[in-house]
């Protein structure tokens, strides 16, 4: 099983501020094409919580693309965790345009340019991508390539969290993501390592359901 330190990493902590472990269901090997997708039932969502022992929150907005940086934007973000998924989106903005022009409605814009320093490939179907990120809250990227609508099941802690992304083009299915951010001196300090170690092991049995 994959461990999560500086050594399985490969490059220097410094080089970047964001680990992200994905997990997918099968590659090929010829073209070296991931599919990242997994059958979403809601009774991941009580089972993930047990456990993990946290709760989540539910956050529905649209993701912006570019070249080389994202812009997200919440529209909507429910911190209760008793409360149901919702059956339809509560989106009002129907493309990138309008929601430009009354980002005032908008709960949180929050873009960065990204550069994607290194990936890894382990045996336990997990995709590790390291980047360099530089934050830009409540702005834009320019030349917007894609964008999608997306409803995302997030626990959370100080220096992580792990996400349910489900995508309302294709709700019936979801990617599953822990994001690990190194904040301390591009340092990530040895019980923080063993903590995400344990959420990792945890997160491989889900991820076999």
């Amino acid at each position: 099983m994959f461990n999560l330190n500086e050594i399985s990493i490969g490059i220097p902590l410094d080089t970047i501020n964001l680990i992200t472990l994905t997990y997918y269901s099968s590659k090929s090997e010829i073209l070296n094409i991931y599919d990242t997708n997994f059958d979403f039932n809601e009774d991941i969502v009580p089972l993930t919580t047990s456990v993990l022992e946290t709760k989540p929150s539910i956050i529905q907005g649209k993701r912006y693309s570019n070249v080389n940086s994202e812009s997200f934007i919440i529209i909507n973000s429910n911190t209760n965790s008793n409360s149901s998924l919702p059956n339809k989106s509560d989106l009002e903005y129907p493309c990138f345009f309008y929601d430009i022009q009354n980002n005032h409605k908008l709960q949180n814009i929050q873009g960065y340019s990204r550069k994607l320093i290194n990936t890894l490939d382990t045996q336990d179907d997990l995709l590790i991508r390291m980047y360099k990120l530089e934050e830009h809250k409540g702005e834009f990227g320019n030349c917007i390539l894609n964008e999608e609508e997306l409803m995302i099941i997030i626990w959370n802690w100080e220096y992580a969290n792990f996400q349910i992304i489900i995508n309302k083009a294709n709700p019936r299915q979801c990617q599953l993501q822990l994001n690990v951010y190194v904040t301390e001196d591009n340092k990530i300090i040895s019980n923080k390592l063993d903590q995400i170690n344990g959420i990792l092991k945890k997160i491989q049995l889900l991820s076999r359901i």
